[in-house]
């Protein structure tokens, strides 16, 4: 390849254009050929703007595993300062929930970009990422083997909302084959890093690398290509079967409320078996889960179509539940978080925030009217103190409070309860207890989700 690639590459508006609506940039860029490609493209991209051009920041993710990672931080940010790209740097330790390490890093890799992106105050963000035509083979491949459906088959997306945080992800190198990234940093002279682990073939991704596709390519030249253009139709064909789920949504009640999302059971379970799956599965992945296995999606079916007491099924990191005839997805890992939080007591005294990250949803706010909670000094924890509250001069249970203002089973022990001294002073959204009450106080506002 001739020089005239780098010049192609940067030349290409087509890669970044849609790019410029967002304010501001942020790049994954882990000091490794296809991020410090992308990271290159993108700055030379915006010195040739004749405008005001987005505010550029790229994120090194230092994970902790390998001995060497201090080093590659320390590599990012000798070529960010190079460059002048202001850098964002976080430390993670890896939560192994079951799913494989690869996996299991990807998810705290993600929620790492969503912090440190959020605090960053701007208009518009997107998150820009490296992956090629390779990667997007290879991960079709490695779907294959596992027995995925239509949705794992249509590889991995250009673009997609990442999660409920209003950014957008794209990537614009997904039609480029890595070895012409290999070029361009070459002809760009660029260093990058190249992690030894890539090379071990123990790893699917790397036994797909460096054995299956070189062997297909010898047979079919074209395999990458073909791939990928086998992952397109797939997704045209996903468009179509989406369409049908956002009816079936409709029809089966699909609502939001302060507890979550949630579908009639009896229309859900009215659904002819492959309808119902397609629906449960588009339902998912509105929430970006990993599509769940043959095998859970039977159990799934199971649940719906059983009577069973407090049925759930956990989803990734999600729980599907059942209350009242409506089928709940629960935020598994959030109700989790805050079961541990309440298991402490919480000092408050309505005017200062919680002291816990956990509870931040809980607020005070000033207010004049009905049964509003007096100024005092309270605190916060879960519903295991005490099991009984006065409202409206009779002492009532929790389990009825709960029953009748249709707080889910799975819920209760992860909703926070106000306390003053050995009484309930409040359950927020619910009730204020006789004792506490006046009309010119606090309003307590709380959502879980």
């Amino acid at each position: 390849m001739t020089a005239s690639y780098s010049h192609s590459m940067d030349d290409d508006s087509s890669l970044l254009n849609e790019a410029l609506a967002y304010d501001h940039w942020f790049i994954g860029f882990s000091g490794g050929l296809d991020s410090t490609a992308l990271l290159m493209i993108c700055v030379t991209f915006l010195a040739r703007q004749n405008k005001a051009v987005p505010t550029l920041t790229a994120i090194h993710i230092n994970h902790q595993v390998n001995p060497a990672s201090n080093d590659w931080q320390a590599h990012c940010e000798a070529i960010c300062l190079q460059l002048g790209v202001e850098l964002l740097i976080k430390s993670i330790t890896v939560e192994r929930n079951g799913s494989g390490f690869e996996a299991d890093a990807r998810v705290g890799r993600y929620k790492a970009f969503n912090e440190l992106m959020l605090r960053k105050d701007s208009q518009s963000k997107i998150l820009l990422l490296g992956h090629h035509a390779d990667d997007q083979a290879e991960t079709l491949l490695l779907r294959l083997m596992r027995g995925t459906g239509l949705r794992g088959a249509a590889g991995i997306p250009k673009s997609r909302e990442l999660g409920d945080s209003g950014v957008q992800l794209l990537r614009p190198l997904l039609a480029h084959p890595q070895v012409r990234l290999q070029q361009y940093v070459n002809e760009q002279g660029l260093i990058y890093l190249d992690d030894p682990s890539n090379k071990d073939q123990r790893f699917d991704r790397n036994f797909v690398r460096h054995s299956v596709l070189p062997m297909l390519l010898t047979r079919w030249p074209k395999a990458k290509e073909l791939l990928t253009r086998f992952a397109d139709h797939l997704r045209a064909d996903i468009e179509l079967l989406d369409d049908l789920a956002k009816v079936d949504l409709s029809y089966v009640g699909l609502s939001q409320h302060g507890y979550g999302e949630s579908v009639s059971l009896e229309a859900c379970g009215s659904l002819p078996l492959r309808r119902r799956s397609n629906l449960l599965r588009y339902w998912f992945s509105t929430h970006h889960l990993s599509m769940p296995s043959t095998a859970l999606m039977i159990e799934v079916d199971r649940m719906l179509m059983t009577k069973s007491v407090d049925p759930r099924v956990d989803i990734s990191y999600f729980q599907l539940c059942v209350y009242r005839d409506r089928l709940f997805l629960a935020n598994r890992a959030q109700l989790n978080q805050l079961q541990q939080c309440l298991q402490e007591k919480h000092h408050w005294q309505l005017t200062e925030p919680l002291d816990s990250d956990a509870l931040s949803r809980l607020t005070a706010v000033r207010c004049s009217g009905e049964r509003l909670l007096k100024h005092g000094k309270y605190w916060v924890s879960n519903r295991k103190h005490i099991s009984k509250v006065c409202y409206r001069g009779v002492n009532r249970s929790l389990k009825n409070v709960f029953q009748e203002h249709g707080v889910p089973v799975w819920l209760r022990d992860s909703y926070p309860i106000v306390y003053s001294s050995n009484k309930i002073a409040a359950i927020p959204g619910l009730l204020v207890a006789d004792d506490f009450i006046t009309v010119d106080g606090y309003q307590l506002v709380w959502s879980w989700t």
